[in-house]
């Protein structure tokens, strides 16, 4: 993986390659996790909570909420300020 520099995936593919130990492996080879969709995957939690929890995560590197309405933006800003 020498070549890559940054991981592009939502949180259900970070899922599988903690699983498989891919994630452990891009941290070793210093390569970037970015995961997006984190809201639209944990529809059960408040944005702020579903980015928190993603970003939490030690593999991660930058997270995207994945909004898709304005006023869920307005809340995850309100929330995390």
């Amino acid at each position: 993986m020498s070549n890559l520099s940054v991981v592009d995936s939502p949180i259900s593919v970070l899922k599988e390659t903690r699983r498989r130990g891919l994630a452990r492996q891009c941290a070793a080879d210093g390569i970037a996790v970015l995961v997006r969709e984190a809201s639209r995957h944990q529809p059960d939690l408040p944005a702020a909570e579903a980015v928190a929890r993603v970003a939490a995560r030690g593999e991660v590197s930058s997270v995207v909420a994945g909004i898709s309405q304005r006023s869920y933006l307005d809340d995850l800003i309100r929330d995390l300020l």
